[in-house]
């Protein structure tokens, strides 16, 4: 769909690639693999040492870091769907919720980490609500 604009074709912000939102996109993908870095290496204990404190602060870091992912990954790739049944599934949030299922299987493979379910379900709800939030009509 297009808008027009002053007489100009403008592509509308749900079909069209916008660049600050790809290069906000790719930081913040930058940011979850420092993230994961540090966590596999065993640095930056003190930063996930004050998540631990909270009540459930894993989880509720889980929920958020992937969460926010499938946010700016829908809005910058153009909020692209499937159909799957009767359900429009965002595509971009089934490929968060592959990386963070294959990040968290590696982590069996890694001294310093541990294979949590439950990290991963608090990913997948972190990417479903966040997908609902990013586009109301899927």
């Amino acid at each position: 769909m297009k808008i027009m604009f002053a007489g100009k074709l403008k592509p509308s912000p749900h079909t069209a690639f916008n660049r600050r939102n790809i290069v906000q996109f790719a930081a913040y993908v930058g940011v979850i693999l420092l993230i994961i870095y540090l966590a596999n290496t065993g640095q930056g204990a003190g930063l996930f040492r004050m998540f631990r404190r909270l009540p459930h602060g894993d989880k509720i870091g889980h929920f958020m870091l992937f969460g926010i992912l499938a946010f700016m990954a829908n809005r910058a790739l153009c909020f692209k769907t499937i159909t799957v049944g009767r359900f429009k599934v965002l595509v971009d949030s089934i490929w968060v919720i592959l990386f963070a299922a294959v990040e968290e299987l590696s982590q069996h493979y890694i001294d310093t980490r541990s294979l949590d379910v439950y990290d991963f379900l608090a990913d997948v709800a972190g990417v479903w609500v966040f997908a609902r939030l990013s586009n109301k009509r899927v």
